[in-house]
């Protein structure tokens, strides 16, 4: 898939949902939202790079 390729997968998740999907203008919750995706996004990153370079979890 392509989307598991980008670069910054983490910060472009957060934004796209800050921004695109108006998350901003929920308040404190849609921020706190977008920063637990963000960090969902990033173990998933980290988690797939780590089963490519044969690390076991």
């Amino acid at each position: 898939m392509l989307t598991h390729s980008l670069p910054f997968r983490p910060t472009l998740r957060r934004l796209h949902l800050l921004i695109v999907n108006r998350g901003l203008l929920h308040g404190s919750a849609g921020v706190v939202y977008a920063r637990m995706m963000a960090a969902y996004e990033s173990t998933i990153t980290t988690h797939l790079a780590r089963l490519r370079s044969g690390i076991r979890p």
